[in-house]
Protein backbone atom coordinates (compact mmCIF):
# COMPACT_ATOMS: atom_id res chain seq x y z
CA UNK A 1 0.00 0.00 0.00
CA UNK A 2 1.61 3.28 -0.99
CA UNK A 3 1.66 6.08 1.63
CA UNK A 4 0.56 9.07 0.44
CA UNK A 5 1.92 12.75 1.25
CA UNK A 6 0.96 16.31 1.13
CA UNK A 7 4.32 17.29 -0.34
CA UNK A 8 5.08 17.63 -3.53
CA UNK A 9 8.28 16.11 -5.37
CA UNK A 10 9.91 19.41 -5.72
CA UNK A 11 9.47 19.89 -1.56
CA UNK A 12 10.81 17.07 -0.81
CA UNK A 13 13.55 17.83 -2.80
CA UNK A 14 13.91 21.53 -1.39
CA UNK A 15 13.26 20.00 2.25
CA UNK A 16 16.37 17.59 1.60
CA UNK A 17 18.19 20.42 0.56
CA UNK A 18 17.81 22.62 2.61
CA UNK A 19 18.20 19.90 5.75
CA UNK A 20 21.83 19.28 4.27
CA UNK A 21 23.36 22.99 4.12
CA UNK A 22 21.55 23.57 7.11
CA UNK A 23 23.71 20.22 8.92
CA UNK A 24 26.62 22.05 6.95
CA UNK A 25 26.42 25.22 8.68
CA UNK A 26 26.11 24.06 11.91
CA UNK A 27 28.33 20.83 11.62
CA UNK A 28 31.46 22.78 8.95
CA UNK A 29 34.13 19.99 10.79
CA UNK A 30 31.72 17.27 10.42
CA UNK A 31 31.17 18.21 7.00
CA UNK A 32 35.02 18.91 6.48
CA UNK A 33 35.46 14.91 8.08
CA UNK A 34 32.82 14.05 5.71
CA UNK A 35 34.52 15.36 2.57
CA UNK A 36 37.32 13.85 3.67
CA UNK A 37 36.22 10.51 3.47
CA UNK A 38 34.40 11.17 0.41
CA UNK A 39 37.34 11.74 -1.68
CA UNK A 40 39.16 9.04 0.11
CA UNK A 41 36.50 6.64 -1.04
CA UNK A 42 36.46 8.14 -4.34
CA UNK A 43 40.40 7.63 -4.80
CA UNK A 44 40.76 4.46 -3.33
CA UNK A 45 38.30 3.04 -5.77
CA UNK A 46 39.42 4.66 -8.78
CA UNK A 47 43.35 4.08 -7.85
CA UNK A 48 43.81 2.40 -10.94
CA UNK A 49 42.49 5.64 -13.38
CA UNK A 50 43.88 8.40 -11.18
CA UNK A 51 47.03 7.51 -10.05
CA UNK A 52 50.03 8.75 -12.58
CA UNK A 53 52.32 5.97 -11.88
CA UNK A 54 52.79 2.32 -10.84
CA UNK A 55 53.07 2.36 -6.96
CA UNK A 56 55.26 -0.46 -6.75
CA UNK A 57 57.20 0.22 -10.14
CA UNK A 58 60.76 1.52 -8.99
CA UNK A 59 62.70 4.02 -11.28
CA UNK A 60 66.22 4.22 -9.69
CA UNK A 61 66.72 7.66 -11.93
CA UNK A 62 64.61 9.10 -9.47
CA UNK A 63 65.26 8.59 -6.35
CA UNK A 64 64.31 10.84 -3.16
CA UNK A 65 63.09 13.84 -5.70
CA UNK A 66 61.61 16.40 -4.45
CA UNK A 67 58.06 17.57 -5.56
CA UNK A 68 57.87 18.74 -8.92
CA UNK A 69 55.15 18.67 -12.26
CA UNK A 70 56.44 14.96 -12.84
CA UNK A 71 55.68 13.73 -8.92
CA UNK A 72 53.69 16.08 -7.19
CA UNK A 73 54.41 14.73 -4.02
CA UNK A 74 58.08 13.60 -5.02
CA UNK A 75 59.75 10.17 -5.06
CA UNK A 76 60.64 7.79 -1.95
CA UNK A 77 63.91 5.79 -1.84
CA UNK A 78 63.07 3.71 -4.27
CA UNK A 79 61.86 5.70 -6.89
CA UNK A 80 58.44 5.01 -6.63
CA UNK A 81 56.13 7.97 -6.47
CA UNK A 82 54.48 8.88 -3.00
CA UNK A 83 50.86 10.44 -4.73
CA UNK A 84 50.30 7.03 -5.90
CA UNK A 85 51.35 4.90 -2.89
CA UNK A 86 48.92 7.18 -1.27
CA UNK A 87 46.08 6.90 -3.38
CA UNK A 88 46.53 3.00 -3.53
CA UNK A 89 46.96 2.98 -0.12
CA UNK A 90 43.68 4.83 0.37
CA UNK A 91 41.61 1.71 -0.71
CA UNK A 92 43.85 -0.30 2.49
CA UNK A 93 42.87 2.10 4.89
CA UNK A 94 39.31 2.17 4.24
CA UNK A 95 38.60 -1.84 3.73
CA UNK A 96 40.29 -2.39 7.12
CA UNK A 97 38.42 0.47 8.80
CA UNK A 98 35.39 -1.01 7.32
CA UNK A 99 35.96 -4.66 7.98
CA UNK A 100 37.01 -3.94 11.61
CA UNK A 101 34.49 -1.85 12.32
CA UNK A 102 31.73 -3.75 11.15
CA UNK A 103 33.13 -6.64 12.89
CA UNK A 104 33.67 -4.96 16.13
CA UNK A 105 30.46 -3.30 16.21
CA UNK A 106 28.77 -6.80 14.94
CA UNK A 107 30.42 -8.91 18.17
CA UNK A 108 30.10 -6.28 20.52
CA UNK A 109 26.53 -5.86 19.59
CA UNK A 110 25.87 -9.44 19.97
CA UNK A 111 28.06 -9.70 23.62
CA UNK A 112 25.91 -6.92 24.92
CA UNK A 113 22.44 -7.72 23.99
CA UNK A 114 23.72 -11.64 24.79
CA UNK A 115 24.43 -10.22 28.31
CA UNK A 116 21.37 -8.25 28.65
CA UNK A 117 19.32 -10.90 27.87
CA UNK A 118 20.65 -14.28 29.56
CA UNK A 119 21.36 -11.91 32.58
CA UNK A 120 22.42 -13.05 36.12
CA UNK A 121 25.77 -14.69 36.28
CA UNK A 122 26.27 -14.27 32.53
CA UNK A 123 25.61 -11.01 32.87
CA UNK A 124 27.90 -10.41 35.93
CA UNK A 125 30.41 -11.87 34.39
CA UNK A 126 30.45 -10.11 30.57
CA UNK A 127 30.10 -7.01 32.47
CA UNK A 128 32.80 -7.36 34.76
CA UNK A 129 35.06 -8.32 32.41
CA UNK A 130 34.38 -5.46 29.91
CA UNK A 131 34.54 -2.87 32.96
CA UNK A 132 38.12 -4.25 33.46
CA UNK A 133 38.86 -3.52 29.47
CA UNK A 134 37.42 -0.59 29.38
CA UNK A 135 39.42 1.04 32.58
CA UNK A 136 42.35 0.76 30.33
CA UNK A 137 42.98 3.75 28.13
CA UNK A 138 42.39 3.00 24.19
CA UNK A 139 46.15 3.77 23.43
CA UNK A 140 47.53 1.27 26.08
CA UNK A 141 44.86 -1.15 24.81
CA UNK A 142 45.36 -0.70 21.21
CA UNK A 143 49.56 -1.41 22.31
CA UNK A 144 48.67 -4.66 24.29
CA UNK A 145 46.50 -6.12 21.22
CA UNK A 146 49.37 -5.16 18.67
CA UNK A 147 51.69 -6.83 20.67
CA UNK A 148 49.74 -10.15 21.35
CA UNK A 149 48.38 -10.30 17.77
CA UNK A 150 51.89 -9.51 16.03
CA UNK A 151 51.69 -9.09 12.53
CA UNK A 152 52.56 -11.96 9.79
CA UNK A 153 56.27 -12.44 9.10
CA UNK A 154 54.95 -12.48 5.27
CA UNK A 155 52.60 -9.47 4.71
CA UNK A 156 54.11 -7.45 7.60
CA UNK A 157 50.73 -5.99 8.64
CA UNK A 158 47.88 -6.52 11.39
CA UNK A 159 45.08 -8.14 10.15
CA UNK A 160 41.53 -6.20 10.70
CA UNK A 161 40.08 -8.69 13.03
CA UNK A 162 43.08 -7.41 15.08
CA UNK A 163 41.33 -3.66 15.31
CA UNK A 164 37.73 -5.17 15.41
CA UNK A 165 39.17 -6.44 18.95
CA UNK A 166 38.75 -3.22 20.10
CA UNK A 167 36.17 -2.05 18.46
CA UNK A 168 34.35 -5.36 20.11
CA UNK A 169 35.13 -3.75 23.84
CA UNK A 170 33.73 -0.27 23.78
CA UNK A 171 30.35 -1.48 21.51
CA UNK A 172 29.85 -4.79 23.93
CA UNK A 173 29.66 -1.96 26.83
CA UNK A 174 27.43 0.40 24.66
CA UNK A 175 25.06 -2.46 23.75
CA UNK A 176 24.27 -3.41 27.18
CA UNK A 177 24.10 0.14 28.59
CA UNK A 178 21.58 0.58 26.12
CA UNK A 179 19.45 -1.97 27.09
CA UNK A 180 19.72 -0.77 30.76
CA UNK A 181 18.28 2.15 29.38
CA UNK A 182 15.70 1.12 27.16
CA UNK A 183 14.74 -1.27 29.78
CA UNK A 184 14.66 1.50 32.70
CA UNK A 185 12.45 3.27 30.55
CA UNK A 186 10.19 0.46 29.80
CA UNK A 187 9.54 0.03 33.20
CA UNK A 188 9.70 -3.50 35.55
CA UNK A 189 8.42 -6.04 33.40
CA UNK A 190 5.61 -8.02 35.27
Amino acid sequence: MAVMTNEAPDEIHRSWRTATLGFCRRQPLGTFGLAIVIVTAIAGLSAEWIAPYNPTANDFEAMTEAPSWAHWLGTDQFGRDLLSRIIYGARTALIIGFISAFVGGFAGLVLGVGSAYFGGKIDLILQRVMDVLMAFPLIIMALAVVAICRPDEDRKDLNPFTYALLGTICAAASARGYETLVSFQDGPAN
